[in-house]
């Protein structure tokens, strides 16, 4: 479309209004006004500021002037002038008056009259470039103080470089689809107003404009078409071009390039040493750019810099995940992404089915350890017992002949005396005595029952000797079992003989002997003999009293290799109950069958 003027066609602004007529303000102090109707231009003197688009009548102010044109007769009529102000903008206010922005603030227009409005808000007291209403907030551009945000009966609010706007110069407002836009000459800024919040983003040359120096905006079709004084800038919306400043980040390098597939690597236990680089793809400078990352299982705080490098030089084994954001400049982030993430392998020292071989190794080295432990025991108790029994045969092989040789002389004696039916008696109890004793030297215990029955062998036999001059008694406490208590054989005897020759063989009344058995606990039994002989200290007047024993000594060590919890104690009841005798107490192993 050609003009035909003589003046420079440099467009400043473009207007359309639903009749479709074009109003063009030109750079030369000139506005020009085309309708597709009356194909007829009108050229007027003056380059318009602004226009207010009504159903029949079209208003706009340049300079000190406010216009009207009529679309219907295509003509511009009733121009009004206030040569006291500088007309900057008109728009409708909260009850439908007509606002008009000047250099010394807002009026409203009455009988072609400016009348100051918003007198009691100093936040209106200031040169207005732009006056937009939505809904019902009224929202006024200002050279200076940034943006005034004045809700309906409600107190306005200023919006400047300190809640984060772009500039405290703001030379025009642009509303669409709840989407706010204040335009400077240092950017401009999008505003969102919800439930009394207010959030705002700033947009310059960093985030892609060919110049901070914008004009105009227009949205259109999910794009948004911005004026410079370099050119046009287009962003996406759809594309979230605007709302979020979304920045490709892009790995560069990673040190084990070879291994890193889909932005996964699965690396050695020595390979944890990572090194790799990035980059964004961005209208900022790099040296610029601040980034925020975390490498997940590993970092446990977000970490802020300005390096595209960075380096982890001796990471655990594991997973990680390395995630990086961007800064924009309005100081928010850009939504963290994920940049690759790598596995880095355990040693195989610590691989379960290591663990496993070594858990199983371990037990079975000690089930070895612990099966040779108890084979050496085993083996050692049975030498142990191998030695007892050596002991117990070599011992019993010493008081054996020591019975036989006192048993036949006493048969001996008989015969002497031509005692011949005596002497043939004696030798039928002992030869049972003998089969007894030997059917017992091979064990090492036999039932009191057994032990019992030789004991009256033996004294039946001594009675014969020493021509019934003696009696005795033997008491078994109930609790015990003859044929189930066991005791050691041949421990008894000797001290039944000790009494026999060196007590009761010595007085002239009778001689008595008492044997009493009785549990003393679990493991001992108490077995206590006594006599009416001449007591112990009265037998060392004779000469053969000045040596011990032999069988009671025998005795006595066979115990202790038996049990070294058994005792032996004799006692001389002439110096304790004024009595003669003897008293023997023996503390007999015993076992329950």
């Amino acid at each position: 479309l050609k003009l035909g003027m003589p003046y420079p066609t440099f467009i400043k602004k473009l207007k359309f209004t639903s009749e479709k007529t074009l109003f063009a303000s030109l750079i030369s102090a000139h506005s020009y006004i085309y309708s597709d109707i009356n194909k007829k231009p009108i050229l007027g003197d003056a380059a318009f500021e602004d226009i207010l688009i009504t159903d029949s009548i079209i208003y706009f102010v340049y300079q000190s002037y406010l216009n009207k044109y009529s679309s219907k007769n295509n003509e511009v009529f009733n121009s009004l002038k206030f040569p006291k102000h500088r007309l900057n903008c008109i728009s409708y206010g909260f009850n439908n008056e007509m606002l008009i922005g000047t250099n010394n603030g807002v009026y409203c227009l009455s009988k072609n009259e400016l009348i100051p409005n918003f007198k009691k808000y100093k936040q209106y007291n200031t040169r207005i470039s732009s006056i937009k209403l939505y809904k019902d907030i009224l929202i006024t551009a200002t050279r200076g103080n940034g943006i005034v945000i004045h809700k309906k009966n409600k107190p306005p609010q200023i919006v400047n470089k300190k809640q984060n706007l772009i500039s405290n110069e703001i030379h025009k407002i642009y509303i669409k689809n709840d989407r706010i836009y204040a335009l400077s000459k240092e950017g401009f800024s999008l505003i969102t107003y919800k439930n009394n919040k207010i959030s705002i983003s700033n947009y310059t040359n960093k985030n892609g404009l060919i110049s901070n120096e914008v004009n105009d905006l227009y949205e259109y079709k999910n794009a948004l078409w911005i004026a410079t004084n370099k050119g046009i800038n287009k962003l996406n919306l759809l594309n979230d071009d605007l709302n979020t400043s979304s920045y490709p980040i892009y790995l560069t390098s990673f040190n084990y390039p070879k291994k890193l597939i889909n932005k996964c690597a699965v690396l050695n236990y020595n390979e944890n040493k990572i090194e790799f680089s990035f980059e964004a793809l961005s209208y900022i400078n790099e040296g610029d750019i601040n980034y925020k990352y975390k490498l997940l299982g590993n970092d446990k705080n977000w970490i802020v810099t300005n390096s595209r490098k960075l380096r982890y030089p001796n990471l655990p084994s594991g997973n990680f995940k390395f995630l990086i954001s961007m800064q924009k400049p309005d100081k928010s982030w850009t939504k963290p992404k994920l940049l690759f993430s790598i596995k880095i392998k355990k040693p195989f020292w610590n691989e379960i089915w290591f663990i496993l071989i070594i858990i199983v190794l371990s037990i079975f080295l000690i089930s070895t350890a612990i099966n040779q432990y108890i084979k050496k025991i085993k083996k050692k108790i049975k030498n142990q017992r191998t030695i007892l029994e050596l002991e117990r045969s070599a011992l019993q092989a010493q008081m054996n002949p020591h019975f036989i040789f006192n048993s036949l002389a006493s048969i001996q004696s008989l015969i002497t005396q031509n005692k011949n039916e005596s002497a043939e008696d004696f030798l039928i109890k002992f030869s049972r005595l003998v089969r007894t004793s030997l059917n017992q030297s091979s064990k090492t215990y036999v039932s009191i029952e057994e032990e019992i029955e030789m004991i009256n062998h033996y004294l039946q036999i001594e009675s014969l000797r020493f021509d019934n001059s003696f009696e005795w008694h033997i008491n078994i406490d109930m609790e015990i079992s003859t044929d189930e208590f066991c005791i050691p054989p041949m421990i008894i005897q000797p001290f039944l003989e000790n009494s026999l020759e060196h007590g009761i063989n010595h007085i002239e009344e009778k001689g008595i002997i008492n044997i009493e058995i009785s549990i003393l606990n679990d493991q001992i039994l108490e077995c206590i003999i006594t006599d009416n002989g001449i007591g112990l200290e009265k037998s060392k007047e004779f000469k053969f009293k000045n040596t011990e024993s032999k069988g009671i000594k025998l005795a006595t060590d066979r115990l202790k290799v038996i049990n070294k919890k058994s005792n032996i104690k004799i006692t001389d009841l002439n110096k304790t109950n004024n009595e003669s005798g003897t008293k023997v107490l023996i503390h007999l192993p015993y076992q329950n069958n």
